[in-house]
């Protein structure tokens, strides 16, 4: 199959594809005419990169399971490393946007019964400077 099929059966845009090519995530065969070409295996490869990505394994990460698979290696311990630390890093993430959001709703509550001030009289905006540290 040609980029556009494999791109619409995996559900990415032409140029997702592309980029795998170009990085080495992905390597089709060449047909007679020069043109990259797809098979299932291609397939199956898209679906398992998009995959980690949703889960949040990079790229780097993703290629070096790839690689290690290709080698023939069971990559699943692999994995499991990889997803117990974006689990701890994403629990760290939230915690802090909890603390963000939470400053966030006092300013625009405090915001909300500031009186409307010029710039040019408390410094760059009053909003933000007549906050408590």
């Amino acid at each position: 199959m040609r980029v556009a099929e494999l791109a619409t059966r995996a559900g990415v845009a032409r140029h997702v594809v592309r980029y795998y090519v170009r990085v080495g995530l992905l390597r089709p065969g060449r047909a007679p005419n020069g043109y990259a070409d797809f098979g299932e295996v291609h397939l199956t490869r898209l679906m398992f990169i998009r995959k980690a990505q949703r889960l949040g394994f990079t790229l780097d990460e993703i290629g070096g399971l790839l690689v290690r698979h290709d080698a023939g290696d069971d990559v699943s311990r692999q994995v499991r490393r990889i997803g117990e630390q974006r689990r701890i890093e994403t629990a760290v993430e939230l915690r802090e946007l909890r603390a963000l959001h939470g400053r966030l709703c006092e300013a625009v509550r405090v915001w909300r019964r500031m009186p409307a001030a010029s710039s040019k009289d408390s410094g760059i905006c009053p909003l933000i400077t007549g906050l408590p540290p």
